[in-house]
């Protein structure tokens, strides 16, 4: 069991016990924080006595303005303290004035820190320097993420430093040292992540007899969770600083965790991403023992930031194993992943698009909401595999961007646990932008097969490379794919915003039909919208962050007909909503399932849209030259249209070809027919096509023509008739 005393470098006075809570607590404790070089702190605080919060380890103990509540640390057996919004701990450090000032010009502080949900994009405050609390504080998290100041600067990148945001819920030792004069530079986990702008010799940022932290005169001081607080005497050299590491002085992990790309039936590639360049492996095999070990490739992003990639090749399809991560002295903890089918299996996928950015205020409490929560929610559905439409941030060619709305949500709440691709969009540009370090494939048109399904991602950047499309999609039906779903950022077909795309409409549509292609899923309009039209199913899903619900309604097509002009359901302006949609595959077709998000990430009750291309299984029965039709009802299916046509009429997707009868549909699952209900008889040669249509009346299946003699039917087959 590792204590607290794990994570420092040397223990003196009496053993430290486990009380009930699992925080540590000891009056006799006494704990100095000291880097490698011998020195120690001239003040430290480690909040791990819940009765006592501000009792000093070393020093003098914390004076304590306000409210703080105890809470548990960076592991269950560390304590710490949440100190609340306008609170704050008054600090006596004891520093005698130095650095050729009549303050304290030479100073280093340490915080282990994290912050909670309901302190997501605010201004979280390390310390201020007025002891009156009567000025602005002098260091900072950004909303953003990013820490500093305006006057030294922030860990965004601009200084050539790696960029650095703190996350929510996650723990940081940050290293802030200041020697007034000479330099002003911050750390994060033993990585320098700001070489801040140089401050005055008794200026701003040099320090009185008492020193403030967290505090702020105007509110920007939201609650915070603090393990440890140390305070040097002098400003840590850079490997000083370094020597610190995480919090408990452990090594951190990476910036961005193992996460799954590009599976296959046997091959998988897993990447991560790390501060600083590190010495690293993975170690995989059937069970936890592990067994096989695996190198990697790196490159330095555009953040300058190092992100690796092993591919795991050799392995067996259809197939579970345990592995984890070694980067420098940081072990991941055991994860699992599972390749690719070779066979026709039954398997789920899900879909997004258009996660690129912010809520924009429609859940203020977390702007980045509820795009987190898909993510969670698709990952804990059970989907296989998952693929995105493009726009994945504002702006993929910058790495805060990607860190913030990328990284930190796809990556962190999806891509650990499932394979995710990409089909690129106009915000992912230009095509050797940052974002593509972040993906296996990383540019380009692309597609790939699981369990007999054949799945086409195109790129933005190559949105109209028509040659190298049909080509894909020959080779799909040369290899009699089951399904074939292709994935553009750009849509065909649009209602809200724009009416779809032009050039797609005369050029990459008509090859969707020519080669079967079942859904076309798309993004661009941030929206829901969804139609059928000659065989293919037309999806937008641009739900994935802030909606358009200021654009305007464009084009009304005819065969669009869920979204967009057409109100998803009670509260909800056309499809304007957050969403994904999960895709189940099974031997006899597909069902698509749209599912809808509140604000604030929350599943959205009774507002749904469900798709299929599922062969509506006909049996019949001639009985006095009555034909008697059964079938079992689809999901989502709330009534069935009967078409009947004599001489082997057309039948023309969502048109009454001159007789028809609708079915309601009513518990239970079999609803049965005769054609005495008012089409025609058996005699006549009549033929018969049965469509199921949605609350919506969109066309959700339909069954191949059936005729008199003919009493079996399924999807995709040459239509039947008498």
């Amino acid at each position: 069991m590792k204590t607290k005393a794990d994570r420092l470098y040397s223990l003196t006075g009496s053993v430290l016990k486990l009380i009930s809570n699992r925080w540590l607590a000891s009056t006799a404790l006494a704990v100095s924080l000291v880097h490698p070089g011998g020195s120690t702190p001239v003040g430290q605080w480690d909040f791990d006595n819940p009765s006592d919060l501000t009792a000093a380890t070393i020093g003098n103990d914390l004076a304590l303005t306000g409210s703080h509540t105890a809470v548990v640390g960076y592991t269950a057996y560390d304590g710490a303290a949440r100190i609340d919004l306008g609170s704050f701990y008054t600090c006596t450090h004891g520093i005698s004035p130095n650095g050729g000032g009549s303050y304290v010009n030479e100073f280093t502080l340490v915080f282990d820190i994290s912050y909670p949900q309901s302190s997501a994009a605010q201004w979280k405050c390390f310390y201020q320097t007025d002891q009156s609390n009567g000025n602005d504080g002098d260091c900072f998290i950004h909303p953003d993420n990013s820490v500093g100041v305006s006057a030294t600067g922030y860990s965004d990148h601009e200084d050539g430093t790696p960029y650095f945001g703190a996350e929510l819920e996650t723990w940081y030792r940050l290293v802030i040292v200041v020697d007034n004069g000479t330099l002003y530079d911050i750390y994060a986990n033993g990585t320098k992540v700001l070489d801040g702008n140089v401050q005055d010799v008794d200026g701003r940022f040099s320090l009185d007899p008492t020193v403030l932290f967290f505090a702020d005169e105007n509110g920007e001081d939201y609650p915070v969770d603090v393990s440890l607080v140390a305070i040097y005497d002098y400003p840590l050299a850079g490997s000083e600083a370094a020597a610190l590491k995480g919090p408990g002085g452990q090594a951190p992990p990476p910036m961005t965790l193992p996460f799954l790309q590009n599976v296959a039936t046997d091959n998988i590639t897993i990447m991560w991403e790390c501060a600083e360049a590190r010495t690293c492996h993975v170690e995989y095999g059937p069970d936890i023992n592990y067994g096989s070990t695996e190198g990697c490739t790196s490159v330095t992003s555009g953040g300058t930031t190092i992100v690796y990639k092993s591919l795991l090749a050799g392995l067996d399809s259809g197939t579970a194993y345990h592995y984890r991560v070694i980067a420098g002295d940081y072990t991941s903890t055991d994860r699992e992943l599972a390749t690719s089918p070779s066979g026709k299996v039954d398997f789920s996928f899900g879909v997004w698009s258009d996660s690129q950015g912010s809520n924009n205020g429609t859940y203020p409490e977390d702007p980045y909401e509820p795009t987190k929560s898909m993510m969670a929610h698709m990952a804990a559905s059970g989907v296989d595999i998952a693929i995105a439409a493009g726009d994945m941030a504002e702006d993929g060619a910058i790495y805060s961007d990607v860190r913030a709305y990328f990284l930190n949500r796809v990556h962190k709440y999806l891509g650990q646990m499932v394979p995710f691709f990409v089909a690129w969009g106009n915000h992912d540009l230009p095509a050797d932008c940052v974002m593509r370090d972040f993906a296996d494939p990383g540019s380009g048109n692309y597609s790939f097969d699981y369990s007999g399904c054949h799945f086409v991602c195109i790129d933005a950047a190559y949105w109209d490379d028509y040659a190298w499309i049909e080509n894909d999609l020959q080779q799909a039906v040369a290899n009699n794919s089951r399904r074939i779903f292709l994935f553009c950022h750009y849509p065909p077909y649009c209602e809200l915003w724009i009416d779809g795309t032009p050039d797609y409409r005369q050029n990459l549509v008509p090859l969707l039909e020519q080669y079967d292609v079942d859904i076309c899923f798309s993004g661009h309009t941030h929206e829901y919208e969804r139609g059928y039209l000659n065989g293919v199913f037309y999806c937008i899903t641009g739900g994935g962050s802030w909606l358009d619900s200021d654009e305007p309604l464009i084009y009304d097509w005819p065969h669009m007909t869920v979204g967009g002009y057409h109100d998803l359901g009670p509260g909800i302006d056309g499809g304007l909503v957050n969403e994904y949609v999960r895709v189940d595959v099974t031997d006899s077709g597909f069902t698509a399932t749209m599912i809808a998000f509140n604000p604030d990430g929350t599943e959205m009750p009774g507002i749904a849209d469900v798709f299929s291309k599922r062969p509506i299984e006909l049996t019949g029965e001639e009985n006095g030259g009555l034909l008697s039709l059964e079938w079992t009802v689809l999901e989502g299916a709330v009534a069935y249209w009967i078409f009947g046509a004599s001489n082997d009429a057309s039948f023309e997707p969502g048109f009454a070809p001159g007789y028809e009868y609708r079915i309601d549909v009513v518990p239970p699952t079999t609803t049965t027919w005769s054609s005495s209900n008012g089409i025609g008889d058996c005699n006549d040669n009549w033929t018969y096509l049965i469509i199921a249509v949605d609350s919506l009346g969109s066309e959700i299946s339909r069954s191949n023509r059936f005729g008199e003699y003919d009493f079996s039917v399924s999807w995709g087959q040459t239509e039947l008739s008498h």
